[in-house]
C-alpha cells in the first residue's frame, strides 16, 4: 500500500521514485550478473526457477511504480490546471468588477455634467427675469421667452433622468433615433446661451443651410452643441463666436469657431481623452466624442492656435429617407 501513497510535494514524488525505480533497475542487472557468473552467459538463465520468479517480482514492482509514477503526475498536472483555472477565474472577476465600478463612476460623472448646462441656462434665464423686474423693465414677449426656455431646459432634466431610470433597470444602451433638423436644433440651443453670450460681451455670427437633417438623438445632439456653445463661451472675451451648418458629399457639417484664448498645445492630441482640460473637468468633449462617433457614427474633430481661438468641426451622415419614423 506504501506505493500508491501520494504526497503532497509533485517534486518530492518525482524523485522518490525516480530512486526507487534506479535501485530496482540495479537490483535487476546485479540478479542477472550473479546468475550469469554462475551459470554462465547462456539462455538457460532465463528458465531458472529462482531468477525468473526474482525478475518476475522486480519486473512488477518496476510496472506499478511506473503506474504510480505516471498517475501521480497526471494528478499534479490536474490539480495545477484547476488551480490556474481558478486563478484565471478570480482575474478575470477582478478586472470585472473594476470595468463596472468605472462604468458606474463615468456614468454619474456623465449625469452630473449634463445637467449642469439645462441647470446654469435655468439660472440665468431667472436671473434675467429678476432683474427685469427690478428695474421696472418688463416686457412680455422677453419674459415669455425666458419662461419657455427655463421649461424646455427642465424638460431636458427630466428626459435626462428618464434615460437614467431607464439604462439603471433594462440595463440597455439604445437610444430613441429619428429625424432631426440639424439647423433647427442648433437655432434654439443658441437662443438659449445668447444671455450668456452676452455677459461675455461675445458677438454670435450663424450661418445655417435650410434643411441639414440627420439621423440622431435630439437630446444628446442638443447637449453636444451645448457643450461646444459653453466652451467657447467660457474661453471667450470680447470676441466672435461663429457657427456654421452646410451640407458636403452626402454629410452635414457643423463648425463652432470662436477667436478665444485657445487651447494648450501639449494637451490638445488629447484634448477629447477623459479628464484631460487646462481647467475644466475634462468631462465635456470626451463625452462629445463618444456621442458624435460611436452613438451617431460621425466624427469630432478640434484644431486650436494659443490666443487666437478654437474651431470645432462635426460631421454627421446626412439623413437618408427610409430611417425614419417620426421628425424633430
Amino acid at each position: 500500500m506504501g506505493f500508491f501513497y501520494v504526497p503532497g510535494n509533485c517534486f518530492a514524488n518525482f524523485f522518490m521514485c525516480q530512486n526507487i525505480l534506479i535501485a530496482i533497475k540495479t537490483y535487476c542487472v546485479l540478479l542477472l550478473i550473479k546468475y550469469s557468473r554462475i551459470k554462465g552467459l547462456n539462455m538457460d538463465i532465463f528458465f531458472d526457477g529462482d531468477y525468473r520468479l526474482n525478475f518476475i517480482i522486480s519486473f512488477v514492482l518496476f510496472i506499478l511504480l511506473f503506474l504510480t509514477l505516471f498517475y501521480i503526475f497526471q494528478r499534479s498536472n490536474r490539480r495545477t490546471r484547476l488551480a490556474k483555472q481558478r486563478e484565471d477565474d478570480l482575474l478575470n472577476e477582478n478586472k470585472m468588477i473594476d470595468r463596472l465600478n468605472t462604468i458606474k463612476m463615468e456614468f454619474f460623472q456623465n449625469m452630473s455634467h449634463d445637467i449642469k448646462a439645462p441647470l446654469v441656462v435655468i439660472s440665468t434665464s431667472v436671473l434675467n427675469m429678476i432683474d427685469a423686474l427690478d428695474f421696472d423693465d418688463f416686457k412680455k414677449e422677453e419674459m415669455t421667452k425666458q419662461l419657455k426656455d427655463i421649461q424646455n431646459e427642465t424638460m431636458r432634466l427630466s428626459r435626462m433622468v428618464s434615460s437614467a431610470q431607464k439604462l439603471s433597470t433594462e440595463a440597455i444602451n439604445n437610444f430613441d433615433m429619428k429625424k432631426v433638423d440639424l439647423s433647427k436644433l442648433i437655432s434654439e440651443s443658441v437662443s438659449f446661451y445668447k444671455s450668456l453670450f452676452n455677459k461675455n460681451n461675445n458677438k454670435l455670427e450663424l450661418s445655417l443651410s435650410k434643411s441639414s437633417f440627420v439621423w440622431g438623438n435630439p437630446d444628446m445632439l442638443m447637449h453636444v452643441m451645448s457643450n461646444l456653445f459653453s466652451n467657447s463661451n467660457r474661453y471667450t472675451k470680447n470676441g466672435i463666436i461663429k457657427i456654421v451648418v452646410y451640407d458636403e458629399l452626402g454629410n452635414v457639417i457643423v463648425e463652432v469657431i470662436d477667436s478665444g484664448a485657445g487651447i494648450n498645445p501639449e494637451i490638445l492630441p488629447k484634448v477629447f481623452e477623459r479628464g484631460i482640460s487646462d481647467t475644466g473637468s475634462g468631462l465635456g468633449l470626451s463625452i462629445c466624442k463618444k456621442a458624435i462617433n460611436e452613438t451617431h457614427k460621425g466624427n469630432i474633430d478640434i484644431k486650436s492656435t494659443l490666443g487666437k481661438g478654437t474651431s470645432v468641426k462635426i460631421v454627421l451622415p446626412k439623413y437618408r429617407e427610409g430611417e425614419d419614423d417620426d421628425g424633430y
